[in-house]
Parts: structure tokens; C-alpha cells; sequence
């Protein structure tokens, strides 16, 4: 699975001054004021509060500067919990933004900065990976100046396939959408992951039917691979022997 630090990559570019003005068009200014105080190194603890409902959590808070997830949860919860719904609303709606921000440096600012859409590819899994697939996202986050090259009839078959997993795993566990589309547990979990799908999985409800028959599957995989391995390696050396 692809991981990333989302806050660290947004701090990371916030000094860009072209990257910096598309940024703030989409995040709010107290996203950007946190984001810059946790650059600077001015992060206090009173802007806690201010970060988680900033879309920033507690994992995240606590990394960027040196607590415990724990410290950060124990000052964090009291103090949301008196205005809970609330509080949890703001946090998805600004960690929506967050991830759009990012998405849109990634996806649009790099694209139109070196002239080719394909470059997205560098930043999503390897499932992804197809030229329909990176112009989609390019115009999705706001890309306007690259035009479409020729898309194959591969690049739409894929997107379909994309949807079609997506669409199931609000509903199905993890490990039946990875064996019956023959895709592994980890480039499903990634393409949720990139779409903000949240997933489950057969142990969550009790059941692993298809978590066997997605061991065996790829047992068998690993086991045909294998035995191509050892086969040309023999067939190597069988050739080494006859030109000695």
C-alpha cells in the first residue's frame, strides 16, 4: 500500500509561492495558518484543537510535534467531546481538503510544471498506472492547460474496473473484492485508500471464506512462480553446459 505523510508533503511545498496561492485556493485560512505554524516550528498547544478541526489527527498532531498519539488524545477528547458531531463534521470536511490539496500539487501543479499529464502515474498504484487514468485525475483536481492524448480502449476498460471495485467494497469485504477480481489485498486496499473508501474485511464480520480461498489463490500464484523460476534457471545452466 502506497503511504504518505500528507501533512509533511503540504508543509513541504508551502514555501513555493505558485504552489502556496493554489494551495490556499482550496484550503481554508486557519488549514493554512496550522499548516504554517507547524512549519515554523510555532505549534502550541492551545492550536491542537484548531489542527484536529483542521482535518489534521491525532497521529499526525502528535508526530509533528514530538507528543505521544496518547498525550494528544488524552488533551484532545475531553475538549471534543463537548461539541462532538460538530467537531467530527469539521474534521471530515477539512480532511477532505487536505487530501485535495495535495492531490492537486501532485495531480495538477507537477503535471502542468513539466508539460505531461503522465507524470501522474509516479504517484498513484501500480493498478492505476494507465494514461486514461492520470488525465482523469489531472482534470479532476483542476487541470486545464494539458490536452488528452489518445486514450486506448485498455485505459477505459481499467477505469470501469476501478468504479466497479470501488462501488463493491462499500459493501463487500476486502478479501472477496481482491480474489474475485484477482487483484491482491493491497492494491485494493491502496485504490480505497487514494478514493477515501473505507474498506473492512472478513475478520470485522466474523466470516473468512474468501480469506482462505485468497491464501490458496495466492499460494498458487507463488507456487507457479516458483516453479517458471526454477525452470529457467535450469534451462540456464543446461545452456551454460552445452556451449562449454
Amino acid at each position: 500500500m502506497i503511504k504518505f505523510d500528507i501533512v509533511r508533503e503540504l508543509i513541504e511545498v508551502l514555501d513555493e509561492e505558485e504552489v502556496s496561492k493554489g494551495i490556499k485556493e482550496i484550503l481554508k485560512d486557519n488549514q493554512v495558518r496550522v499548516l504554517e505554524k507547524l512549519k515554523k516550528g510555532e505549534f502550541t498547544a492551545e492550536d491542537r484543537l484548531i489542527a484536529y478541526r483542521s482535518g489534521i489527527n491525532m497521529s499526525e498532531i502528535g508526530e509533528h510535534t514530538g507528543c505521544t498519539r496518547a498525550a494528544i488524545s488524552k488533551y484532545l477528547l475531553p475538549r471534543i467531546n463537548k461539541n462532538k458531531e460538530e467537531i467530527e463534521e469539521e474534521f471530515k470536511e477539512n480532511r477532505e481538503k487536505l487530501h485535495r490539496a495535495r492531490r492537486w500539487y501532485l495531480y495538477v501543479y507537477l503535471s502542468d510544471k513539466k508539460g505531461d499529464y503522465r507524470q501522474v502515474k509516479n504517484h498513484i498504484s501500480s493498478t492505476l498506472r494507465e494514461d486514461g487514468t492520470a488525465y482523469n485525475l489531472y482534470v479532476e483536481y483542476g487541470g486545464k492547460k494539458l490536452q488528452k492524448d489518445h486514450i486506448d480502449k485498455r485505459t477505459k476498460i481499467k477505469t470501469a474496473k476501478e468504479e466497479r471495485i470501488l462501488k463493491r467494497l462499500k459493501d463487500e469485504p476486502v478479501e472477496k473484492v481482491a480474489f474475485q477480481e484477482r487483484l491482491t489485498v493491497g492494491s485494493v486496499e491502496t485504490l480505497a485508500e487514494e478514493n477515501e473508501v473505507v474498506t473492512f474485511s472478513e475478520k470485522d464480520i466474523g466470516e473468512n471464506v474468501y480469506t482462505i480461498k485468497y491464501v490458496k489463490w495466492q499460494k498458487k500464484k507463488e507456487d507457479i512462480r516458483k516453479r517458471y523460476v526454477e525452470e529457467r534457471r535450469r534451462k540456464r545452466e543446461e545452456k551454460k553446459k552445452n556451449n562449454e
